[in-house]
């Protein structure tokens, strides 16, 4: 528990009671969620100009990936909070715990006969 000034604990008080604080937003829990997002990433490759034996008239390879990778220290699961949850308007930029958003890649082969 925190005894002052110049110690490194963060919770200010230790109790064997239930005392959660659902009225107030304290700051002890507020942090830097500075992020850097890869949200779309697509690579393709045209098979068209490859070989003129080829059967096909167009054939391309791609893959795609949606939400790759997020940079960041935040400690929570997504820094991208939302904005007001469940009609509470106080909840405006509260990491509330939600899922962060999912990953998705996608692998796909367009041909044209």
């Amino acid at each position: 528990r925190w005894h002052g000034e110049g110690t490194s604990n963060k919770l200010p008080r230790l109790s064997a009671t239930p005392t959660r604080n659902q009225m107030f937003i304290s700051d002890i829990y507020i942090e830097d969620a500075d992020f850097v997002r890869i949200s779309n990433l697509t690579f393709g490759y045209n098979f068209k100009n490859l070989t003129d034996k080829w059967p096909f008239q167009d054939t391309r390879l791609y893959i795609s990936a949606k939400n790759l990778f997020t940079f960041t220290k935040y400690s929570g699961m997504d820094p991208e909070v939302g904005y007001g949850y469940d009609g509470y308007p106080w909840a405006s930029g509260v990491d509330l715990g939600l899922y962060p958003r999912s990953r998705t890649v996608l692998v796909g082969l367009s041909v044209t006969f």
